[in-house]
C-alpha cells in the first residue's frame, strides 16, 4: 500500500507547492487582489480540462488493473494504446471548445473585469498545451493502473520544478530574464505540461510495468472501447459534473466581489494540504481494489480499502488540526499588510460569520447595513476571510476523508456510477442551494417572479454550504461501500 501511496503523496505535494509558489508570487510581488482572484479562477478551469480526460483514465485505471491483477498483460497494453488513441480524439474536441467559447465562459462566471482579463491572458497559453495534458492524465493513469506509481511521481517531479523554475523566473525577472508579471506564470504552466507529455510519451514508447505503446496496437478497437467507456464516461461525468457544479458555486463567490473570490482562492489553495494523503490514498485504494478483484480476492480489496481510508483519513485529521491552530501563520505566507485594502459591503462578512456564530442572525443583517460603507483601515479583509475560512473547513476533513478515499476503491473497482449519482444529490441539492441562500442577501427566482431573503453571510456562508455537502456524500458513500454491490461489478 505504502508503495503506491508514498510515490503519489510525495507526487501531490510538489504539485500543491506549485500552485503555492505561484499564489504566493500573484499575493506577493503582483500585489493586486485581481491577480489572487483570477489565479483562482484558473484553478477551476485547469482542473476541469484535465477531467474531461476522466473519461479516459477512469475507465483505463480500472481495466488495467484488473487485467494486471489476473496476469494478462497483452489486454494491459492493447488498454493502453486504446485508451492514447481515445484521448487524442478527446483532446482535439477540447482544445477546439475552449478555443472558440473559453471567454465566454469567463464571462458567464460573472468575473469583475479586471480580474477577468487577466484570467483570459492566462487561458490563452494553455489552451496550445491541452494535448499534452491528456498524454500525461491518460498515460499516467494506464501507469498506475498497472500498479507503477513510481513513473507518474517521477514525472510529475519534473513538470513541477520546470513549472516552478520557469514561473518564478520569468514572472519576478530573475538574472537575465524579463520580467513578465503574470504572464511568466503562465509559461511557467505550460511549459510544465509540455515537459510532462513528453516524458510520459517517451516512457510509454520504451515500455513500463508491462505496458507498451505499440503501432500495431493502435488501431481503433471497438469492443474495448466499450469496456473502457463503460466505466470511464459515469467516472468522468462524475469528476466534470463535479467541477461543473464547483465552477456554478464560484459564481455565487465571484458575486461576492473579489475580496471574497481572494478569500475563498487562498482558502482552497491552503486546504489543497488535506488533499495530499486524500489523493495518495484514493490512488492506492484504486489500484488495490482492482487488482484484487481482478485476482478473485474479495476479502482482501475489502481489507485494503479500508486501511487505506484509515491511514489517509488520520493525516487528513492531522491537516485539520494545522488548519484550525495555524490558519493565521498559512494565511500569512500569502497575504501581507501593505496589499491594497478592501471597502464596502464585503468587509461586513467577516461581522456577520462572528455574529452567526453567537447564534444571532437578526444581528447580522442589522450589521451588514450599518457597516456596508465603512472602511476596514486596521485589517486585511483577504487575511481575516481566510482565517475564518481554514479554521471552519477543518471540522470537515473525517467526512472530507472518507469521501475521497473510499470513492476511489469504488472507482477502482469500476463502480462508479454511484458517486456521480451522489455528486448529483449532493451538489445539485445541498451545496449550490444552500450557498446561495445563506451567502446573499437577496436570492432571485425569475422564473418564478420570487425574490427570497437570505442569510447575507457573504463566502462564509457558502463554506458552511460546502461543508455540509462533504458530510452528506461521506456518508452516502460509505454507505454504498458497507453494501458491498462494488465487489460484484462486472469490467
Amino acid at each position: 500500500m505504502f508503495r503506491l501511496a508514498i510515490p503519489v503523496l510525495i507526487e501531490q505535494l510538489l504539485v500543491m507547492l506549485v500552485v503555492w509558489i505561484d499564489t504566493f508570487i500573484a499575493a506577493r510581488y503582483l500585489q493586486e487582489t485581481r491577480y489572487i482572484a483570477a489565479i483562482g479562477v484558473m484553478a477551476y478551469i485547469l482542473w476541469m480540462i484535465p477531467c474531461t480526460f476522466g473519461i479516459v483514465a477512469i475507465g483505463s485505471t480500472a481495466l488495467t488493473a484488473r487485467f494486471v491483477g489476473a496476469g494478462d498483460f497483452k489486454s494491459a497494453a492493447r488498454t493502453t494504446n486504446q485508451s492514447l488513441l481515445l484521448g487524442v480524439f478527446l483532446a482535439l474536441l477540447v482544445t477546439l471548445l475552449v478555443f472558440l467559447f473559453g471567454d465566454t465562459f469567463l464571462q458567464l462566471l460573472g468575473m469583475r473585469a479586471d480580474a477577468a482579463e487577466p484570467a483570459g491572458r492566462y487561458l490563452r497559453y494553455v489552451i496550445p498545451v491541452i494535448p499534452a495534458m491528456m498524454v500525461q492524465q491518460v498515460g499516467i493513469a494506464c501507469l498506475r493502473g498497472a500498479g507503477d506509481t513510481m513513473s507518474g511521481f517521477i514525472t510529475m517531479a519534473i513538470v513541477n520544478t520546470v513549472n516552478a523554475i520557469v514561473g518564478i523566473t520569468l514572472a519576478t525577472g530573475l538574472g537575465p530574464f524579463p520580467q513578465l508579471g503574470w504572464d511568466g506564470l503562465a509559461i511557467g504552466t505550460i511549459s510544465g505540461y509540455v515537459t510532462g507529455g513528453i516524458i510520459v510519451f517517451v516512457l510509454l514508447i520504451r515500455g513500463r510495468a508491462g505496458i507498451k505503446l505499440k503501432r500495431k496496437l493502435l488501431k481503433f478497437d471497438y469492443r474495448l472501447t466499450c469496456r473502457i467507456l463503460k466505466i470511464g464516461i459515469p467516472g468522468g461525468m462524475d469528476q466534470l459534473f463535479l467541477v461543473s457544479c464547483h465552477i456554478a458555486f464560484l459564481m455565487v463567490i465571484t458575486g461576492l466581489g473579489n475580496a471574497a473570490l481572494a478569500a475563498h482562492s487562498l482558502g482552497i489553495r491552503i486546504e489543497s494540504l488535506a488533499y495530499l494523503p486524500g489523493s495518495a490514498f484514493h490512488v492506492a485504494a484504486a489500484t488495490m481494489t482492482g487488482q484484487y478483484l481482478g485476482a478473485g480476492k474479495v476479502k482482501k480489496a475489502t481489507r485494503s480499502a479500508l486501511m487505506a481510508t484509515a491511514i489517509g483519513g488520520s493525516l487528513m485529521i492531522v491537516s485539520g488540526f494545522i488548519f484550525y491552530f495555524g490558519a493565521e501563520l498559512l494565511t500569512g505566507m500569502f497575504v501581507v499588510d501593505n496589499q491594497p485594502q478592501i471597502t464596502a459591503t464585503l468587509s461586513a462578512t467577516t461581522i456577520a460569520a462572528s455574529a452567526t456564530s453567537a447564534g444571532n442572525p437578526s444581528y447580522v443583517i442589522a450589521t451588514f447595513i450599518a457597516t456596508s460603507t465603512i472602511s476596514e483601515n486596521h485589517t486585511n479583509l483577504v487575511a481575516t476571510l481566510t482565517i475564518r475560512l481554514l479554521q471552519l473547513v477543518a471540522f470537515s476533513m473525517p467526512s472530507l476523508a472518507l469521501m475521497i478515499i473510499l470513492s476511489g476503491a469504488l472507482r477502482g473497482a469500476g463502480d462508479t456510477r454511484w458517486p456521480l449519482i451522489f455528486a448529483c444529490v449532493g451538489l445539485l441539492g445541498i451545496r449550490i442551494p444552500l450557498a446561495l441562500w445563506l451567502a446573499q442577501d437577496q436570492i432571485h427566482l425569475p422564473l418564478l417572479g420570487l425574490e427570497i431573503d437570505g442569510w447575507g453571510l457573504g463566502v462564509i456562508g457558502a463554506w458552511y454550504a460546502m461543508i455540509a455537502d462533504v458530510v452528506l456524500r461521506s456518508l452516502m458513500i460509505t454507505a454504498r461501500f458497507w453494501h458491498g454491490g462494488w465487489q460484484r461489478i462486472k469490467v
